[in-house]
């Protein structure tokens, strides 16, 4: 069954975390030229920093979005395509894997630092972020499959 990855893609998203807080906290190392770092920083708010301290917020708004996204994914699973499992799979872990950083720290972890054309500096984001974007991008794919069915 492919939900049984959400507890893997949680391991590896606070995993990750763990190393970076462990050996980067407060600082920042170059990987590949100008345009990939990993840096540590706390994020308080919510993508890109937004609403930044409103933690409570964010913990109760995430558990309500968790539980009954997992309670019609229960309900529905059996209507579901693969790439709908996909973007399911991927979301809960990411949401589960800010959530978890919101309840132990009362901030997320973001670490990973691009920059693109040497100019335009990317928000700091993690794992959980990632798999949170693939959930959407996944989740586009099968309404615009759907729609074309």
């Amino acid at each position: 069954m492919i939900f049984l990855l959400v507890p893997l893609f949680i391991i590896l998203d606070q995993v990750s975390k763990i190393l970076i807080s462990k050996y980067l906290k407060y600082g920042s190392k170059a990987i590949f030229g100008d345009w990939f770092h990993l840096t540590y920083v706390e994020n308080p708010g919510a993508a890109f920093g937004m609403l930044a301290g409103r933690q409570t917020f964010f913990i109760v708004l995430t558990v309500a979005v968790v539980l009954f996204f997992s309670f019609f994914l229960y309900k529905e699973y059996g209507q579901l395509n693969g790439v709908e499992k996909w973007a399911a799979v991927c979301f809960l872990s990411g949401a589960i894997g800010n959530l978890i950083d919101r309840i132990i720290y009362g901030y997320v972890i973001d670490f990973i630092d691009i920059t693109f054309f040497g100019t335009y500096h990317f928000p700091v984001f993690n794992v959980a972020d990632i798999l949170i974007s693939m959930g959407a991008f996944f989740f586009l794919i099968s309404v615009f499959y759907r729609s074309k069915a």
